[in-house]
């Protein structure tokens, strides 16, 4: 995991990475804390680019995979914010050197044996409980749960709308194009487990749907694009999930879109580990703030059959439609005070604090941002969560007079020994590209 911001006003956009990397290895995990996540999307133009969730693309660095976009598209201008960020999900759509089919299918491969190993799961764990009685289960026992369960899963699946962009028959390209992989891996992965047919043949669609359908698994990537176009006067910021290529197209879909306007003239966007922005900006722990809804919501609920059951005298028939005013009554009350906290928080930490933001200059958007991504960092080091933020902080400004400057960057070697690299990075900005 990581902790990401974004903090815009009609002068710049701060943007601030932290350097941590989960590596995950079945049950074991290991974070560093030295990754880049924060780079310039092209070189002399004033657009970042930030990453989090997965290290790599179909197992291609992101690092590589941004600076070999940059190689390609050299200077290209855009007028809008929006079209260098589409234009790079574009580039990881099509560019087949970071995707190859080989790796597509390889990819392909492993989503649906990870998928198919715990539904596989769910399946054993379901059936011993419910059976765990008898000495053994029969073959019939073992096939009717697995129909269970395969079906739930198939029905939840299928429930989900499809990623319009990828064409209305994709899932089922994608069965064709990769049947007998999805046969080999489901035979693998369910070996004597009975299975019957119509549950074979959910498992081929199940496989279609992980591409298809608008679910995306926690090993993805966020990509957040920011900075301004050729024609922009305020900077703008929009952000994709990115999951993996197969069968020759991307799965992703737009997650975040801002643009700084005159009405609209400051936000502050956190990306990843969010929680201690969200305290910040909101005045209360967010986690905290659902446990009072749901402990206010689950007293609302209960208090009709109490009033109810201690007022004497009262026949069932009145006593029914008694609970059903109280429960109307205390729906109301409810939505009622979760609009007031709502406003309260808007009016009384949010809005003031943006008002604040609206006005601060570039050297403090960027003090700002590093020090959020950092107050995420010391709450995990100072409690007994697992230190998923950490490491140096990389900070850049981008704005329109200055474009694309870095506040605070971490090099794994030292600049004075590498004379040559900062004079090639210098020839390239000169030259618009690199």
């Amino acid at each position: 995991m990581t902790a990401e911001i974004a903090i815009m006003n009609k002068q710049a956009v701060s943007l601030a990475a932290d350097s941590a990397i989960t590596i995950t290895h079945g049950q074991e995990q290991k974070i560093l804390t030295s990754g880049n996540k924060l780079f310039a999307l092209l070189k002399s133009k004033p657009v970042g680019v930030m990453v989090y969730g997965q290290a790599a693309f179909m197992d291609v660095p992101w690092e590589t995979a941004i600076k070999e976009y940059r190689r390609r598209r050299g200077s290209v201008d855009y007028d809008a914010l929006e079209e260098y960020a589409d234009d790079l999900i574009g580039f990881l759509d099509s560019e087949r050197a970071l995707s190859p089919s080989s790796q597509q299918e390889a990819f392909f491969s492993a989503a649906v044996r990870g998928y198919l190993l715990l539904l596989k799961d769910e399946i054993q764990n379901k059936a011993a409980q419910r059976f765990k009685d008898r000495n053994e289960v029969t073959d019939s026992d073992a096939k009717r749960v697995a129909t269970e369960v395969i079906g739930k899963h198939w029905k939840r699946l299928e429930a989900h709308k499809s990623l319009s962009r990828l064409g209305t028959d994709y899932a089922q390209s994608v069965v064709r194009q990769y049947g007998q992989l999805i046969d080999s891996v489901v035979q693998q992965v369910f070996e004597k487990l009975p299975v019957s047919q119509l549950s074979r043949r959910r498992l081929r669609q199940i496989c279609g749907f992980l591409l298809d359908r608008d679910v995306f698994p926690q090993n993805t990537s966020g990509v957040v694009i920011a900075g301004f176009g050729t024609q922009d006067v305020f900077p703008a910021l929009k952000s994709f999930v990115v999951y993996a290529v197969a069968n020759d197209k991307l799965k992703y879909k737009e997650d975040t879109c801002h643009r700084i306007g005159y009405e609209d003239s400051a936000a502050i966007i956190a990306f990843a580990q969010q929680e201690m922005v969200r305290t910040f900006m909101e005045g209360v722990d967010p986690k905290l703030r659902a446990f009072f809804d749901t402990y206010i919501g689950y007293t609302f609920s209960g208090l009709p059959d109490v009033i109810a059951a201690s007022i004497d005298g009262l026949n069932q028939p009145a006593k029914e439609s008694l609970k059903q005013k109280l429960a109307e009554a205390g729906r109301s009350v409810l939505s009622q005070y979760r609009s007031e906290i709502n406003r309260y928080q808007q009016e009384q930490h949010v809005a003031p604090l943006l008002r604040v933001v609206a006005n601060l200059p570039k050297d403090q958007l960027a003090e700002m941002a590093e020090s959020l991504v950092n107050l995420t960092s010391l709450k995990r080091r100072f409690t007994m969560e697992t230190e998923t933020v950490g490491g140096p902080i990389d900070v850049a400004v981008i704005s329109k007079g200055d474009g694309f400057i870095w506040i605070r960057r971490k090099h794994y070697f030292r600049p004075e020994l590498n004379v040559d690299f900062l004079a090639r990075s210098l020839r390239g900005q000169q030259n618009g590209c690199g």
